[in-house]
């Protein structure tokens, strides 16, 4: 039997790459890829900088990018709705004003062909 937590990891989203259904997991690993830490790291309680930035930037793009409610974004990280919230607007207000973070976030947004873009 599947829970509920496990199908998300898999469940398809309404982005596709090449045909293929952009995952929570896929861009789990981009994530991670992008800002050089682990999957484990990003989804563990660990609040040393690097991995909470990491943390909120998949938050976000789970979140915005791929239409995912806050409930459903809550429980790939084991969160609280309010808490999405703060990491989506941590998000934004880094991606204003530190241009390194932004092209982070960037490259994981084209990588993951989001079409969205931020005024430079």
């Amino acid at each position: 039997m599947i829970n509920q937590t496990n199908y998300l990891w898999f469940a398809p989203s309404h982005n596709y790459k090449g045909g293929q259904p952009i995952t929570i997991d896929k861009v789990l690993n981009d994530v991670a890829e992008e800002f050089k830490v682990s999957k484990e790291d990003i989804l563990g309680k660990c609040r040393l900088r690097e991995f909470v930035e990491a943390r909120q930037v998949a938050q976000y793009i789970i979140r915005e990018k791929m239409n995912n409610t806050l409930r459903t974004t809550g429980l790939v990280f084991g969160k609280k709705h309010c808490t999405i919230i703060h990491s989506i607007k941590n998000v934004e207000a880094l991606i204003q004003f530190d241009k390194n973070f932004r092209r982070k976030v960037e490259n994981i947004i084209v990588k993951n062909d989001f079409f969205r873009t931020y005024e430079r």
